[in-house]
């Protein structure tokens, strides 16, 4: 490995890393990997906060395979070559104060871009967090902010493709099962009434048919059994608790709403939650 502050030139490919003087850097032997200490900065000297002159700016980036997808004839032309946060193959960049969703060219979002802030990006063709004892992504762990303001509460955003524009919110489990119970509940107690209410019909029909008179002008008094040809009873004259209805509210809970046996139809996950 070579010194801290040497500039270490890539045999491979004929190109070093342009070194600031604010910058130290560790490289090592073939010069592709590299963590370099100084201020930010996303590609020429003149870039980021720390081009711009500010001095509460430091930066830690930690790259390897800098400037892999930059083309051959490019890499020939260059004498030295600056950061790139999309021609490097890996890259953990740590800085007082950054754009970086600007840097990396990030959609706002709802939680919006961080301007002037600390920051952390990791970025890579893959990226795993692996936590043995479990995973926490908080927000707000402190009232204010690197710059003393006050931070508010933003969220959490899964985003894939970079693409915004169909953001929606995450569902919180339980209220979930909590109204869909209730739905349940209520479309129950209304096919019970439903049931009730036809039941009676079907009762005061056979018993009131010489009651019902008929309309003026006809001669035909309607009967029982025109009545049940207009509303068939019989078809719809089950048992809340027997018929098919009933037993698609109780697999819809037992399927979705408790954890069954089988955990793949449970709408909860059984062990990842957010806010």
């Amino acid at each position: 490995m070579a010194l801290f502050g040497e500039r270490k030139i890539d045999e491979t490919k004929g190109v070093s890393f342009n070194r600031v003087p604010v910058e130290n850097a560790l490289y090592s032997n073939d010069g592709r990997a590299s963590i370099v200490l100084g201020g930010d900065r996303n590609k020429a000297a003149d870039s980021g906060y720390s081009g711009l002159g500010f001095a509460d700016s430091s930066a830690i980036d930690l790259v390897c395979g800098r400037g892999k997808t930059i083309a051959e004839s490019d890499k020939a032309k260059a004498i030295s070559i600056n950061p790139d946060f999309f021609s490097d193959a890996a890259r953990i960049y740590i800085s007082e104060k950054t754009d970086v969703d600007n840097n990396f060219k990030l959609v706002k979002g709802n939680v919006g871009n961080s301007i002037g802030s600390s920051a952390i990006a990791l970025k890579a063709d893959a990226i795993r967090i692996i936590g043995v004892e479990g995973v926490k992504i908080v927000t707000r762990a402190n009232p204010t902010n690197s710059n003393g303001k006050e931070s508010g509460v933003k969220g959490i955003e899964l985003i894939a493709g970079n693409d915004d524009s169909y953001l929606q919110s995450m569902v919180l489990g339980e209220n979930l099962v909590d109204c869909l119970y209730n739905m349940t509940e209520v479309i129950s107690n209304v096919k019970s009434q439903v049931h009730s209410i036809m039941k009676f019909l079907d009762t005061f029909v056979d018993n009131y048919t010489d009651h019902i008179h008929p309309p003026p002008g006809s001669a035909i008094s309607p009967n029982a059994q025109a009545l049940k040809i207009l509303f068939p009873f019989e078809d719809i004259q089950h048992s809340s608790e027997d018929n098919s209805s009933s037993d698609d509210i109780v697999k819809i809970r037992n399927n979705y709403l408790k954890i069954p046996t089988d955990l793949n139809t449970y709408i909860l996950s059984p062990y990842n939650k957010t806010n």
